[in-house]
This record gives C-alpha cells, sequence and structure tokens, in this order.
C-alpha cells in the first residue's frame, strides 16, 4: 500500500496586518487573519458569532467585520 503525505495546513503563514485583507474575505483568509482552522470560522459564521453572507455554496466576510470580530475576542 503507498503512504501519502498529510496535506499541509493552509495557515502556516498568518496575516497579522489589517491592510492585507482584501475587502470581502474568504474562510481560508479569515482562518489565516484569526490564526484558526478553516472548521472553527465556519462554525462561528454558522452560530452567528461572526458576520458573514453566502456567495453560492461558499461564505464572505467583510473586512470591518473581520477585524471587529478579532477586537472583541482578543
Amino acid at each position: 500500500m503507498k503512504k501519502t503525505r498529510a496535506p499541509k495546513p493552509i495557515w502556516t503563514k498568518a496575516i497579522c496586518d489589517d491592510n492585507e485583507l482584501p475587502a470581502r474575505c474568504t474562510v481560508d483568509i479569515a482562518a489565516l487573519y484569526l490564526r484558526c482552522s478553516q472548521v472553527m470560522v465556519n462554525k462561528w459564521l454558522k452560530e452567528g458569532k461572526l458576520k458573514g453572507f453566502k456567495l453560492g455554496s461558499s461564505w464572505r466576510i467583510a473586512k470591518e467585520d473581520l477585524i471587529a470580530y478579532r477586537g472583541d475576542s482578543a
């Protein structure tokens, strides 16, 4: 049986500067900014703890909402 490598997590490079964020962020960018997993960001969006909107089947988060959420949780 061939061994496969585990996928490298995408949150290896954190986004620290607010100016690096786009106006509308995807879940993966939000996870980098908040230094958490994409699963946690999806959970917070579904629970309403983090404001966002659905575009098709994927979530989008406004830059201002992401910055406010990080400020609240810090």
